[in-house]
């Protein structure tokens, strides 16, 4: 088309995008086939980025190290000197008493139970809650059989003509003796029963998890969700 100025101006179409793409796709093909052409090298994938030691879960961590660092305390041992250990405060002792208190503890593989404490509260409060959940009920089974043991005694002794234990009142079917006897079995089981209970393995944390290490504290601390598992 003339314009007024009597240049040829051409205005060209664009072609479609299809045919662009297959003159790209030539013209590619003819680069590559040609002598002395460069081909370009694939780009290397990228390094997946390093991740913190600190946010790797504790799951990811060495089977080994996790069993190393699962210690369980004996209930024979943390029962011992009416809860000593339980009554005792790590922050107040030192390095070699600590070390002295997690030797107490040795590797499991399970946990028999799991104690969780508030540091803060009473230790001699912890300890007489703990006897009554893990020897209360020896300790109620005991009362009744030994009471029952001296009640047919007294009916035995009764019919048989033997001399029967002192009662308390003349109407008085089961005297104090019965009383007597069913308290003081169940307080002995619950003094002493601690030292049958030597398979028994917990997990306590101030003796299941060093305290003088600082690195071994912290790898404790971290397992914990892992004993729980276990």
């Amino acid at each position: 088309r003339f314009g007024q100025s009597g240049l040829l101006g051409v205005v060209r179409a664009s072609p479609p995008v299809p045919l662009l793409a297959a003159l790209g796709a030539r013209r590619g093909a003819r680069s590559m086939s040609a002598p002395g052409s460069r081909q370009a090298l694939p780009t290397p994938p990228a390094r997946p980025a390093a991740v913190p030691a600190s946010e790797v879960p504790t799951r990811e961590l060495g089977r080994s190290v996790t069993e190393e660092l699962r210690r369980g305390v004996p209930v024979c041992k943390l029962f011992s000197g009416f809860g000593r250990m339980i009554r005792t405060r790590p922050d107040t002792l030192t390095a070699a008493e600590q070390t002295k208190l997690f030797n107490a503890s040795h590797r499991v593989d399970v946990f028999d139970f799991f104690i969780s404490h508030v540091c803060s509260s009473p230790g001699f409060k912890k300890y007489l809650t703990l006897v009554m959940d893990r020897l209360g009920l020896s300790a109620f089974v005991a009362a009744v059989v030994v009471a029952s043991g001296l009640y047919a005694f007294q009916i035995f002794a009764s019919h048989a003509g033997l001399q029967e234990l002192p009662r308390v009142g003349r109407f008085a079917t089961v005297s104090f003796w019965e009383f007597l006897g069913g308290v003081a079995a169940a307080w002995t089981v619950c003094a002493f029963g601690h030292l049958l209970c030597r398979r028994t393995c917990c997990f306590f944390d101030c003796i299941s998890i060093c305290q003088n290490e600082p690195e071994l504290k912290a790898a404790g601390i971290q397992n914990i969700p892992a004993f729980l598992r276990a």
